[in-house]
């Protein structure tokens, strides 16, 4: 039961998400990549 509420839940979030791509997903993606970026950047900085 819990599992079926949780799939319903994300099937909205991704459907509100779908409809907020046009603007909102460059944004989105950039910002993920800038934290890859950083992530990467930190792990060559401690090895």
């Amino acid at each position: 039961m819990y599992v079926v509420s949780y799939s319903v839940i994300s099937y909205q979030l991704s459907v509100i998400s779908y409809q907020l791509i046009p603007t909102y997903d460059l944004r989105l993606t950039t910002s993920q990549f800038m934290v890859l970026d950083i992530m990467e950047m930190l792990n060559g900085g401690l090895e």
